[in-house]
């Protein structure tokens, strides 16, 4: 009987993570798969100056820090970044290397917590005719966007023609 229980548990266990990490899985494995110019989006914990803030990075930018400063190749590359963004402990760089590689600072921003909060449909037709970016949202509010979508498993990235943030569900 407790062989039972104890094997019932274990299937529930591997269920459920499996369940909980499946929409994870995939949309991360697409914004890692994206080694173009003009790739996916990724928002990431870092730790600069001891504090630890959120940061927008594009996957082509975070994969030349691993491999110049790890000498990963993509495969490699892959599995080590997979592992961080599940894991949410986030890296440790120093502010140079935070301009080198291109991450940007998500900085708080009041008036996009309150679409958030909206749900997504409500923020998506605030900011986006369709899936690109409105013309009139700032810098600022575009790294908050990118953030935002991020957590909610829409990938983002820059159109190669229009240079405009667009999104894919």
């Amino acid at each position: 009987m407790t062989k039972i229980l104890a094997t019932l548990s274990l299937f529930s266990l591997a269920y459920l993570t499996g369940y909980c990490q499946n929409s994870d899985t995939l949309f991360i494995n697409k914004v890692l798969s994206d080694f173009s110019r003009n790739s996916y989006f990724i928002s990431i914990k870092v730790s600069s100056s001891n504090k630890m803030s959120r940061y927008v990075v594009k996957n082509d930018d975070l994969f030349f820090y691993f491999h110049q400063t790890n000498g990963l190749n993509k495969d490699e590359y892959k599995k080590r970044a997979f592992a961080l963004l599940l894991g949410g402990n986030g890296l440790k760089l120093t502010i140079d290397k935070l301009k080198k590689y291109r991450f940007v600072k998500v900085s708080a921003n009041g008036g996009l917590e309150k679409y958030k909060k909206m749900g997504k449909e409500a923020f998506l037709k605030k900011y986006f005719n369709r899936n690109t970016l409105k013309k009139d949202v700032t810098s600022l509010e575009k790294v908050n966007i990118i953030s935002i979508l991020y957590d909610w498993k829409i990938a983002s990235r820059i159109d190669d023609e229009t240079g405009y943030l667009v999104i894919e569900d």
